[in-house]
């Protein structure tokens, strides 16, 4: 990022990444499905040993029985996440959410049309 971030933005940054983990714990599990494009695991941001944490991380949640993670190959030519990443959320009542999240620039949406348009 540039200008460079000050250290209380990436501790804040790493203190709230590293309590979204604590979904994980919960019970009851909540089912959680993944599509990670195969990109992410090949650019080496942060310095060569990171992607392997990364992947080691991922599958260690990977494991988890109400987890499910898919990787978008490199070779696919179209897929819903071509225009940037997105959440889909499901609630208990059944009624889909979703939130996207680009460049600093969040948003969530509930309008079906729209949030069947992302998970196809």
């Amino acid at each position: 990022m540039r200008p460079p971030l000050d250290v209380g933005s990436v501790e804040g940054r790493v203190a709230a990444r590293i309590a979204r983990q604590e979904i994980f714990a919960k019970r009851p599990n909540p089912l959680l499905s993944f599509v990670i494009d195969e990109s992410v695991s090949r650019r080496p941001i942060g310095g060569r040993g990171v992607p392997r944490a990364q992947l080691e991380q991922i599958l260690s949640v990977g494991q988890k029985r109400t987890v499910e993670i898919q990787v978008m190959p490199l070779g696919s030519e179209e897929h819903a996440g071509l225009a940037g990443p997105f959440t889909l959320i499901e609630t208990a009542e059944g009624r889909r959410i979703a939130y996207l999240e680009v460049q600093n620039v969040s948003q969530v949406h509930t309008d079906r049309r729209l949030v069947k348009g992302l998970a196809w």
